[in-house]
């Protein structure tokens, strides 16, 4: 059946048992009008107590059902204040947590790496690489201070290395001799400057070694040789920790000779004055 809203005119379908002989209260879902619909009647003969849908009871609480609905309705209508359902909690009224302090979140990095550090170096491959790379570290510190114990001996026995010694900036002694207390002395001889150079010769090695004629050069103040002689040691040959001294002399020596120096002339080609 069609039942129509007497204030707005709105239809609406509805079944003739949902409304009964008797009628019932509705309310327009429109304008929210209550009013009471009328059903349409049937033939006696039709109707029987099987053929209705709801007795007089649930009626009478569907009737009470819409009267609450229309008592909401205008109640919101006239401004009275309904009860509102309980409030969710509104993440903005939450207390804000407080920011970390950089140098907080600093020392739990530092922390934290260190606890990987430790964990890292027990494990078994960092051990055996920690064990490796000390015994290369002491491997190479012997050799490197034998080399340079030893470093006379080496070069004797294997002349090329004099070359690396040089460029490293160490001095080789490889004739094992060496010269102490060098001494200058100056003096006047029938009128002329007399210069007298003298020192010790030791060997310093561990081995008897020969003996080569001693080269003395006189140098200026910017290291230029202004005159050099030779002069030949007392002996060919010095045994382990043996000595000698040596004297020559220079007459009439360059005015502008300022210092003297000693070297072992190792070339038998060149000449002495």
């Amino acid at each position: 059946m069609i039942i129509i809203c007497p204030n707005c005119q709105a239809q609406y379908e509805v079944a003739s048992d949902a409304i009964g002989n008797a009628g019932r209260k509705v309310q327009c879902a429109s304008c929210r009008n209550s009013w009471r619909a009328v059903g349409e009647p049937e033939p006696e003969s039709a109707q029987t107590d099987s053929d209705k849908l709801f007795d007089a009871g649930d009626e009478a609480a569907l009737d009470a059902d819409f009267e609450k609905e229309e008592e909401k309705f205008s109640g919101a209508a006239s401004g009275t204040k309904i009860p509102a359902g309980p409030k969710k909690p509104d993440l903005e009224d939450e207390p804000e947590q407080p920011a970390l302090n950089s140098e907080k979140i600093a020392m739990k990095r530092k922390a934290m790496l260190r606890r990987q550090y430790i964990l890292h170096r027990n494990l078994p491959q960092a051990r055996l690489r920690r064990g490796v790379i000390m015994v290369s570290t002491i491997l190479l510190m012997t050799i490197i201070g034998g080399a340079l114990v030893l470093r006379d001996n080496l070069v004797r026995g294997v002349p090329d290395l004099a070359g690396l010694y040089s460029a490293l900036g160490i001095n080789i002694n490889v004739l094992g001799l060496e010269f102490r207390d060098v001494k200058t002395l100056k003096f006047l001889r029938d009128g002329v400057v007399v210069m007298q150079v003298s020192a010790m010769l030791e060997n310093i090695s561990s081995t008897q070694v020969p003996v080569p004629p001693v080269l003395v050069s006189l140098d200026d103040d910017q290291g230029r040789t202004l005159y050099s002689w030779r002069v030949t040691p007392s002996v060919s040959f010095m045994g382990e920790g043996e000595w000698v001294t040596f004297s020559t002399e220079l007459a009439a020596p360059p005015l502008d000779a300022t210092s003297v120096h000693l070297t072992f002339d190792t070339n038998p080609a060149s000449s002495g004055e």
